[in-house]
């Protein structure tokens, strides 16, 4: 169920290093932790969002994007 999410965010969202993509991805992560949350996997989500700070961590400008959003 979740699977989906994370490859659009990563595979669309993220392929390209633009504010406008990083938005997307910014709002895909928030339904992402909304499912994560439902089924009580809030400790799930928040290592995702540190693989993708780890991962993505020469882009400033997303995890910019991350901070602002509170991920």
């Amino acid at each position: 169920m979740l699977a989906p999410y994370r490859k659009l965010i990563e595979t669309r969202v993220l392929a390209t290093a633009d504010k406008r993509s990083y938005r997307a991805a910014v709002s895909l992560l928030r339904d992402l932790r909304a499912a994560h949350l439902a089924i009580g996997d809030a400790a799930g989500f928040r290592a995702y969002i540190e693989h993708l700070r780890t991962e993505h961590r020469r882009r400033p400008t997303f995890i910019a994007h991350l901070d602002a959003a509170g991920l």
